[in-house]
């Protein structure tokens, strides 16, 4: 058993590092969407967003960053509607929810904590079964299904707001 170390720990680093990667752009994709929104209306530092690589930490903060993200579109949204109203511009098609993008960033942060929840203490009982086995795969999809999902509307929002920039 002593030669299956070796695979298993490059299998995880290798893991480990794709994850890093693929976080780059995600993290990277809220960061641009702040610096895409009026600094008077972000209610946080873009730079903020790349406090989510801090392993424990990131558990709470993505729930912050999520938040903070739609209620500061929201508040672009409104700021660019009022200047549009003034100016004669046309105002940027942006999502017409109140909070753009928090409903489905809450729902990949709740699926992917309750993941880890039950993974952790759901999987580890004396006799797993198929059940937690295909309980813990649903889990998985649904989370990864609403991450995708809201990781290209953040794109496209942002994408609009950078075609539409607002003159301060």
């Amino acid at each position: 058993m002593g030669t299956l170390y070796g695979p298993v720990l490059a299998f995880t680093l290798i893991t480990l590092l794709g994850a890093a990667v693929v976080g780059f752009f995600f993290f990277r994709t809220q960061y641009r969407t702040l610096m895409a929104i009026t600094p008077i209306n972000r209610l946080m530092a873009p730079g903020l967003v790349w406090l989510q690589y801090i392993p424990v930490f990131a558990i709470i903060w993505q729930f912050v960053v999520i938040i903070q993200i739609a209620r500061s579109l929201r508040n672009e949204r409104i700021f660019r509607m009022e200047e549009s109203l003034l100016s004669n511009r046309t105002t940027p098609q942006l999502p017409s929810g109140n909070y753009p993008t928090m409903a489905l960033g809450l729902s990949y942060c709740i699926l992917a904590l309750g993941f880890t929840f039950f993974n952790l203490f759901g999987t580890f009982s004396p006799n797993p079964d198929v059940t937690s086995s295909l309980v813990v795969l649903a889990i998985v999809a649904a989370a990864g299904i609403c991450w995708i999902v809201y990781w290209i509307r953040l794109a496209n929002i942002r994408a609009e707001l950078s075609r539409t920039a607002a003159v301060s």
